[in-house]
């Protein structure tokens, strides 16, 4: 399994970023696309098997599946799309996996000690196959102030945030795997935190993968006013199998809150990992980041760093693997600006906040998540390839 990673840290601006690992991105105009018929009514036959959910979240599904048809797989033809391509999950036919179990799936709660950081006291939410597991999972009554819970209970429950901002942040009419995500969105995780809310341990999602199919987990955080809270995201696996992972994760930003985000993988080098995570601020909405991520690791000859802005700072890739970054960044009152280095352990790293200038800027960049810092000491040094 591979163990390396990026770090990004992008502060202050509402952002919407299309992180991939082999994800389809959006195009202008026409998009130019590759119809896999085989593999597309494939999924059409998953779409049709799946549970019925309330009649808002079916009517958005609906409207999913058939712009996913629409849409099809891009090409290198499609603008975001030169140096990447889909064609291996294109030309393969994934079902949506049905290994959803601790006991299918063989997963152990001593199998999980090594992505837990030594941390016994942080809160964990633990997903097989994009399914939420209460027997491994861990966490506290938040009292009222902090909801950690699945989605799928908290689409159950009739939770008025969850029929109000999922599927309104992540759109995906010009996004095929987004597009395919929210057809299935079934289960994942969702975050609440009230107005002043501070979670003072990190809440640690472990999406753990197997078997051969394909999961969509959906992931949705909404941050009250002045709230604060560290979520970190790992996708991983326990074995060598060939399956495909298409997670999307929504981040509602309230006025003056603060979410320090890390996402970490460490899956099977055969699978195939697609992440789209888009947040903004609940009240301002310019500006789009968009991050291709490509680690298909048995592909070849394929790199993208050429034509990407803020080279000096693109990172490295390992063998067999590739990664394209996309940034558009715009913020009529704010202050633009990001940083990217390289460093160990496959790790990404957003500090959203919605501020109001360069002064909350200066302050926000000063700030690190205390439970992760240790990961960004002794990696300041230019981009280097540390297999030697």
């Amino acid at each position: 399994m591979s163990d390396v990673a990026t770090k990004e840290v992008v502060r202050e601006i509402p952002i919407a970023r299309d992180v991939v690992t082999r994800e389809a991105g959006k195009g202008s105009g026409r998009v130019s696309s590759t119809r896999a018929p085989s593999s597309i009514e494939a999924y059409r036959e998953d779409f049709e098997r799946q549970e019925s959910g309330p009649a808002w979240l079916d009517d958005l599904r609906a409207k999913a599946i058939t712009r996913f048809e629409t849409l099809g797989y891009p090409t290198t033809k499609n603008e975001d799309w030169h140096f990447t391509s889909v064609a291996p999950i294109a030309e393969h036919t994934f079902r949506l996996s049905t290994l959803h179990s601790a006991g299918a799936l063989g997963v152990k709660a001593a199998d999980l000690e090594r992505f837990g950081f030594g941390q016994a006291e942080w809160h964990r939410l633990v997903f097989i196959n994009g399914v939420f597991d209460e027997s491994l999972s861990s966490f506290e009554d938040g009292g009222g102030a902090v909801r950690v819970d699945s989605l799928a209970d908290a689409i159950k429950s009739g939770e008025p945030a969850v029929q109000q901002h999922l599927g309104t942040v992540a759109k995906f009419e010009q996004h095929t795997f987004t597009a395919l995500n929210t057809a299935f969105i079934s289960d994942g995780a969702f975050i609440e935190l009230a107005r002043d809310a501070v979670v003072d341990q990190p809440i640690h999602l472990v999406f753990i993968s197997g078997g051969e199919g394909v999961s969509h987990p959906r992931n949705l955080i909404v941050a009250g006013r002045h709230s604060r809270a560290a979520i970190i995201e790992s996708y991983v696996s326990l074995r060598d199998s060939e399956y495909f992972t298409n997670p999307v994760t929504e981040i509602v930003v309230g006025e003056g809150a603060h979410i320090d985000h890390y996402k970490l993988q460490r899956e099977s080098e055969s699978a195939f990992h697609v992440a789209a995570l888009v947040f903004i601020h609940s009240r301002r909405r310019a500006g789009a980041h968009q991050r291709l991520h490509v680690a298909r690791w048995r592909c070849r000859d394929v790199h993208a760093e050429r034509p990407l802005p803020h080279r000096r700072n693109a990172a490295h890739r390992q063998p067999d693997e590739h990664r394209a970054h996309r940034s558009q960044l715009s913020e009529p009152r704010g202050v633009q600006g990001s940083a990217r280095r390289a460093i160990t352990r496959r790790v990404q790293r957003e500090s959203l906040r919605a501020s109001r200038g360069a002064e909350d800027r200066r302050e926000a960049e000063q700030q690190q998540s205390p439970a992760l810092a240790h990961r960004a000491r002794g990696h300041q040094a230019p981009t280097r390839d540390i297999r030697r």
